[in-house]
């Protein structure tokens, strides 16, 4: 039961990873073509 938690918190860690890389790759990519 444990490891199901820290499974899914886990998952939930690298589904806002992603999703804040993805943000800033764009924001970077928008900026670079802005300048």
């Amino acid at each position: 039961m444990q490891e199901t938690e820290k499974d899914k918190e886990r998952y939930k860690n690298d589904e806002y990873v992603s999703e804040l890389a993805y943000y800033l790759g764009a924001r970077t990519i928008i900026v670079f073509c802005i300048s």
